[in-house]
């Protein structure tokens, strides 16, 4: 009797064996799928996320570019007309160069950057009271050299938003 139970408990032993190694096999072969589809999705995000930032960039650009062009309407010396009576805000270079400060980041050109910035300083203070002062021409030749030298991003922004 103690061999028929012992056979039978090594039968049972080795079904148990061979169900928990076809269990392994199935688990890793589930597994194995499991980890292609995720790396899949983490692609398909990936694209995505590239794909959304592209349609912003773009979006951020047509604005830059509209604003850029505006902005080139308006004639430099009647900027500083506006500007130079104390707390007179020059509307809307005003308005137009702090909305082209918001797209620096693809603005290339430093002597830009560098001009929109000190407009932006001049203008916050002459909203707080300040004076231009004799400093009328020198501001009127930054805005005019933000509306020709903008005219580079322009070209390359045109065609970006073409692609």
């Amino acid at each position: 009797m103690h061999t028929i139970i012992s056979d039978s408990s090594e039968l049972m032993l080795a079904v148990g064996t061979i169900v928990l190694a076809v269990a392994t096999i199935l688990l890793a072969r589930h597994t194995k799928t499991l980890s292609r589809l995720t790396s899949r999705l983490v692609s398909i995000e990936e694209d995505r996320d590239k794909r959304d930032e592209k349609l912003k960039r773009r979006g951020d650009l047509t604005a830059a570019l509209n604003t850029i062009e505006e902005l080139r309407n308006h004639h430099p010396s009647q900027f500083i007309a506006k500007m130079s009576r104390p707390k007179a805000i020059p509307e809307p270079e005003n308005t137009l160069l702090r909305k082209l400060h918001n797209y620096m980041k693809y603005i290339k050109d430093p002597i830009c950057r560098q001009y929109i910035d000190h407009l932006i300083q001049v203008l916050d203070d002459v909203q707080l009271g300040s004076s231009i002062g004799g400093n009328g021409p020198e501001l009127e030749n930054e805005l005019a050299e933000i509306q020709k030298r903008m005219g580079w991003s322009i070209t390359e922004w045109r065609n970006e938003i073409a692609n």
